[in-house]
């Protein structure tokens, strides 16, 4: 099967994983406080890098639309992008209920199709690094530097690698098949049930995979994610080979450095003029 521009469909997880289950495992790591305090710094930002109201912002794999929901609010022409059907359900049933206009759409972002629309990127929540095909990263990095407006703006929030290195170590992980390494947590949730977390990381291609386990209704439900995590450096180097150059690195919502340990790596990258060309 392909996609309308001759892009061949492969059968990759983030296709069928965000649904309600996932609600159910990411509401561990997701509190009213923490997207509070990103929206806090996504307004902020705004007016640091100088939007006016009717700027153009596109929410690059929105979710459920709580931050183009949240900038609407604040007078921005949003837009929310996103393959969950079910989640883009979701956000426009929210929006409508908050009489906010954003015009959200189901859409690959390796097919984005903008082209010097927009002032602001954002892609929030490690919604980066999901592809089986490293040259697709690069794709959809291309994609948004076109989507930009001349000194356009891409912020773009990823796990910090350094950091998940660190808790491996804090937590006993151990080496298995393939170099393999491995932990796991034990966790509960708000609604008492159960959650079980398998943590793996190749190290020969920097992917993290996650499983998560619980039961529901006497049923066994099990949910995997899997995400290329980027050093600093690395990410770096594909941006400029887009044509977007960074101008600032957070490692949290609160404004704080980054560091090592950080638990966020999130960068403010600009269009550049022109395109680095690379011997590839």
């Amino acid at each position: 099967m392909f996609l309308s521009n001759g892009v061949k469909q492969k059968k990759e997880w983030w296709k069928t994983a965000f649904n309600k289950d996932y609600l159910t495992a990411d509401s561990y790591f997701v509190s009213k406080a923490r997207t509070k305090r990103e929206i806090s710094f996504l307004l902020k930002l705004t007016g640091k890098i100088g939007l006016t109201k009717s700027a153009e912002i596109l929410d690059l794999a929105c979710g459920y639309g709580t931050h183009a929901i949240a900038l609407a609010k604040h007078e921005f022409n949003v837009t929310g992008i996103d393959t969950s059907e079910y989640f883009l359900k979701i956000a426009r049933e929210t929006s409508k209920k908050q009489k906010q206009k954003v015009q959200f759409s189901k859409k690959d972002m390796r097919t984005l199709s903008f082209k010097k629309r927009f002032n602001l990127i954002i892609n929030m929540y490690t919604s980066f690094g999901y592809f089986a095909e490293e040259s697709d990263n690069l794709l959809v990095l291309r994609k948004i530097s076109r989507a930009l407006k001349p000194k356009g703006f891409l912020l773009i929030d990823l796990n910090n690698l350094s950091q998940v290195f660190f808790q491996f170590y804090q937590n006993g992980a151990s080496t298995g098949k393939n170099n393999i390494v491995s932990m796991f947590q034990n966790e509960t949730l708000k609604n008492g049930k159960r959650l079980v977390i398998k943590k793996e990381i190749d190290p020969l291609t920097m992917h993290w995979t996650i499983t998560y386990s619980w039961k529901e209704r006497r049923k066994q439900k099990n949910l995997q994610l899997r995400i290329r995590l980027f050093s600093l450096p690395e990410f770096r180097r594909m941006l400029e080979e887009s044509g977007l150059k960074i101008k600032r690195v957070w490692g949290y919502y609160d404004g704080s450095p980054y560091r090592f340990d950080s638990r966020r790596l999130i960068i403010l990258a600009r269009k550049a003029w022109v395109i680095k060309k690379t011997n590839a």
